[in-house]
């Protein structure tokens, strides 16, 4: 939007620019009035050139939908064995309905290209290993190893998605399984958005 308005206000100066350029030889060749005329036409078809892009920006930005979750663990994850999907299921924000919180997925409803984090708090003392998985393919990973107070790591994956790629967090390496414990709150969570459509 601001582009356009941006274009128009350049588009405007230059006409302006024009008419003040041209306004002895408009005088010399013909009367005012006509000159006027002439400009105010220019400007109306530029006007229109301006009003047709803008559509254009609007029909692209309106089919391509509004893609944004937010969730964490409602409960404190414990016991965590290696290869478990990890089950976000508290929803803080969900637009678009794409996070499947009973079982802490995310299905891509368009193909384009997405913006994933997620942030893990673990026990005292442990190793952990969180992937994000892409239909069983592994696109990122979160290493937390041996600290001893709680530590919260963050990892974050900027990746195209096609519509109905299915993604959620599964354990790759653990230490113990007894230790393991994964925050709730907003300790841990596991977020993403849509950045474009295509």
């Amino acid at each position: 939007m601001f582009t356009i308005i941006f274009v128009f206000a350049l588009v405007f100066s230059e006409r302006i620019a024009l008419l003040t350029s041209t306004s002895n030889i408009c005088n010399s060749n013909s009367t005012e009035n006509v000159c006027l005329l002439r400009t105010i036409s220019e400007l109306k078809g530029d006007l229109q050139k301006l009003s047709n892009r803008l559509s254009t920006v609007e029909k692209a930005s309106s089919s391509c939908p509004q893609i944004a979750f937010m969730a964490s663990p409602k409960h404190p994850i414990l016991s965590v064995n290696k290869g478990q999907q990890l089950k976000f299921d508290n929803m803080h924000l969900n637009s678009g309905n794409a996070y499947k919180s009973f079982h802490g997925n995310f299905i891509a409803p368009v193909s384009g290209t997405y913006f994933l984090t997620y942030t893990a708090t673990t026990s005292v003392n442990t190793f952990i290993t969180i992937c994000t998985m892409r239909n069983g393919v592994i696109i990122g990973e979160l290493l937390n190893s041996f600290h001893k107070s709680y530590p919260k790591t963050t990892e974050s994956v900027v990746t195209h998605l096609d519509k109905d790629d299915d993604v959620w967090l599964e354990t790759c390496d653990v230490s113990q399984t007894s230790d393991i414990g994964i925050g709730v709150g907003f300790e841990s969570h596991f977020a993403g958005f849509l950045i474009h459509c295509g």
